[in-house]
C-alpha cells in the first residue's frame, strides 16, 4: 500500500488523539505534522511521504506499528546537533523541547549508510537516543559515527523520549 492509497482524515478519533494527548502532543502540532487517520485500518498516520508512511494502530491489530515503503530523512528542528530517536513522537518533542538542536526519527532502531552521510553533512554532533532496550545498538552507532569522524554521544534514560516532559528533556540534553 503506498500512502495516495491511504484514506486519511484529519478527524482522529478519540482513543487515537487521547494517546497523542499523552505525550504532549497538542492539536497544532497534530496539524502542523500532518498527523491523520486512516479509518479503513484504525490506524493513526504519524508519519506519511510519498514513498513511506508509518502509523500507530488501534484496531484489533496484534502489532503496535505498520509501515510501508522506503523510510525518508525527516528533520524536525533547526540546529547544528542533531538527536536520533526511534520514533515520530519523540523527534516532534525533542524538536519543541529545544529549538536549538535538530532531531529525527530513524523509524526503527537502525541508522543507514545515507543518512549517516547526510548527518556528516549537515551537523556538528550528533546524540543517539534510542529506547533503553537498544541502548548497545545506541552505542555502536555512536561508535561508528566517531569512527568516520562525526562527534557522537549517546543518552541512555530509562524510558523513551516522548515520555519525557519539555524541561525533563531539556534536562538530559543539557548534559550532552
Amino acid at each position: 500500500m503506498q500512502s495516495d492509497e491511504l484514506v486519511l482524515t484529519n478527524d482522529i478519533p478519540m482513543k487515537a488523539k487521547q494517546w497523542l494527548l499523552k505525550y504532549g502532543i497538542t492539536n497544532d502540532e497534530i496539524e502542523h505534522n500532518k498527523i491523520a487517520y486512516n479509518a479503513n485500518s484504525d490506524i493513526l498516520v504519524l508519519i506519511h511521504t510519498q514513498n513511506y508512511w508509518q502509523g500507530r494502530c488501534f484496531g484489533g491489530q496484534n502489532i503496535k506499528y505498520l509501515s510501508k515503503g522506503l523510510k525518508p530523512l525527516t528533520i524536525y528542528g533547526t540546529g547544528d546537533t542533531i538527536v536520533c530517536v526511534e520514533d515520530v513522537l519523540s523527534a516532534i518533542k525533542i524538536s519543541k523541547a529545544n529549538k536549538s538542536i535538530c532531531s529525527t526519527p530513524l523509524l526503527g532502531s537502525s541508522m543507514p549508510l545515507e543518512l549517516i552521510q547526510t548527518i556528516s553533512e549537515r551537523f556538528k554532533k550528533v546524540l543517539v537516543w534510542l529506547d533503553r532496550d537498544k541502548a548497545i545498538e545506541a552505542v555502536k552507532m555512536a561508535r561508528n559515527l566517531k569512527q568516520k569522524g562525526i562527534e557522537a554521544e549517546v543518552i541512555v534514560t530509562p524510558n523513551d523520549p516522548k515520555e519525557y516532559s519539555i524541561g525533563e528533556i531539556n534536562e538530559w540534553l543539557k548534559n550532552k
